[in-house]
C-alpha cells in the first residue's frame, strides 16, 4: 500500500455517512466516524472539501454526495488553521449557487478552528467585493469563536463593532445581522452606535427591533412616541427564546435572525432557490 493510499483509507468512511442532519449542533461531539483521522489527513481533507461546489449539484441519494460535509466538519474536529484560507474561498462561489449548507456550517466550523481564524475572517469581511451573506456569515463565525473560546470576546466585540460603524455604507439586513451579533455577546458598550443605525434607519427592522435591543441589553433606545420610521412595531421573546417582530401591516410573527437558525431562515427569504433537502 502506497503513503498515499494509508492517506486516504480512514476517509473513505466520509463516502459511506450520507446526508448529515440539517442545521444541527453537530460541535456537541466527536463523532466515532473520527475515529483514524487525523493532522496527516488535513490536506486530504481539504481537496475533499473543494470538490463540494461540483458535489452540491449532484444526487443527494447517493451517500458519496455528502462527503465534502462530513471533510469541513472533520477540519473543524481538527482545529486545522491551514484549512482556513481554502475554506473562505468557497463562500462566494457557493452563496451564487443557492448553496446553504456551507454558510450554515461553516460558522461552527471555524468557531471550532478558534482563533488563529479570527483575521482572516475580518479580512474576508472587510472586502467588500465578497457577497452579502457570506460577508454575514464570517461575523456570525467569529461569534462563534467568542462561544468557543470565550477569552476572545471583547476582540470580538471589537470587531463587530467595526462592521457596524459603517452602517451608513452597508446593506440594512447586514447591518441587523450584526447587530444580532452583538446582542448575543451581551455587548452593551456597542448600545450607542446600535442607536446611531436606527435612528439612521439603517437597519432592516424585520432582522432585529429596538425591543430586542430593551429585551437582550436591557436598554430602552426607542425615541419618544414610538420608532422614528412611524410604522407601528412591536415585538417580544416567545416560547422557544427567539425574538420576534410583527407590523401592523403584517399578520402572525416574524423570527428575528438574532441566533443561527433564525438567520438562516431570514436569510433564505432573500433567495431565488434553495437546495432541496
Amino acid at each position: 500500500m502506497t503513503d498515499s493510499q494509508i492517506i486516504e483509507t480512514p476517509l473513505k468512511v466520509l463516502e459511506t455517512l450520507g446526508s448529515p442532519e440539517y442545521a444541527c449542533d453537530w460541535t456537541r461531539g466527536i463523532p466515532e466516524w473520527m475515529n483514524g483521522i487525523g493532522p496527516e489527513h488535513i490536506p486530504a481533507l481539504i481537496d475533499l472539501v473543494l470538490q463540494w461546489p461540483a458535489k452540491y449539484l449532484e444526487d443527494p441519494n447517493e451517500p458519496s454526495t455528502w462527503a465534502p460535509v462530513h471533510a469541513w466538519r472533520a477540519l473543524g474536529f481538527l482545529k486545522a488553521v491551514e484549512a482556513v484560507g481554502p475554506l473562505l474561498s468557497l463562500y462566494n462561489q457557493l452563496d451564487k449557487i443557492g448553496d446553504d449548507w456551507y454558510l450554515e456550517d461553516s460558522v461552527d466550523m471555524f468557531g471550532l478552528i478558534g482563533p488563529e481564524a479570527i483575521e482572516p475572517l475580518n479580512e474576508y469581511f472587510k472586502d467588500k467585493s465578497n457577497s452579502l451573506y457570506p460577508r454575514a456569515a464570517t461575523l456570525e463565525a467569529l461569534l462563534s469563536i467568542a462561544k468557543h473560546h470565550p477569552e476572545t470576546r471583547d476582540r470580538i466585540v471589537e470587531l463587530q463593532v467595526q462592521a457596524l460603524s459603517g452602517y451608513e455604507e452597508e446593506d440594512e439586513e447586514l447591518n441587523g445581522f450584526i447587530i444580532c451579533n452583538l446582542l448575543d455577546l451581551k455587548a452593551v458598550e456597542s448600545v450607542e452606535l446600535i442607536k446611531k443605525a436606527f435612528e439612521a434607519g439603517r437597519v432592516n427592522r424585520g432582522v432585529v427591533s429596538e425591543n430586542s435591543i430593551r429585551d437582550e441589553l436591557h436598554v430602552n433606545i426607542s425615541p419618544p412616541g414610538g420608532v422614528k420610521s412611524g410604522k407601528n412595531i412591536s415585538g417580544g421573546i416567545d416560547d422557544d427564546g427567539d425574538i420576534w417582530t410583527q407590523r401592523s401591516s403584517q399578520t402572525g410573527k416574524s423570527k428575528s435572525s438574532r441566533n443561527k437558525k433564525a438567520k438562516r431562515k431570514q436569510q433564505e427569504k432573500s433567495r431565488k432557490k434553495n437546495r432541496k433537502k
